[in-house]
């Protein structure tokens, strides 16, 4: 099937985010070899109630990163609670810890193209 506008324009809008708009991370896993991979920041926020009716609103790190910077041989290496993202800015060192969001999981695709995954962190 040929491209469609819409597939185009999410590869040009992904190429800008990768070259223009991201900054070198390494991401991290147990026992895995240390991925360094570029990425955008963002954030999210989630509200949870507690029982007394209190609401608290976390704001979550998130990392905007190309679907092809995850894959292996055609494999998606799935973002899991738990893992860890190195950010340098300034040579301040952060490390982040990978964590899913209320019950969903720790990552998610970005764009209807599936171009982009957007991997929620909260800071160590």
């Amino acid at each position: 099937m040929p491209d469609d506008m819409f597939q185009r324009g999410g590869r040009m809008i992904e190429r800008v985010r990768a070259t223009s708009l991201s900054h070198p991370i390494v991401y991290r896993r147990a026992g895995q070899p240390d991925l360094a991979i570029n990425a955008t920041i963002d954030s999210s926020e989630v509200e949870t109630v507690t029982e007394g009716g209190l609401g608290i609103i976390r704001r979550m790190r998130d990392f905007l990163v190309a679907t092809a910077d995850l894959e292996d041989n055609g494999v998606l290496f799935k973002p899991e609670d738990g893992d860890t993202i190195s950010e340098t800015v300034d040579g301040l060192t952060t490390d982040w810890r990978v964590t899913r969001l209320d019950g969903q999981p720790a990552w998610m695709f970005d764009d209807y193209t599936d171009q982009r995954i957007r991997i929620h962190a909260e800071r160590k």
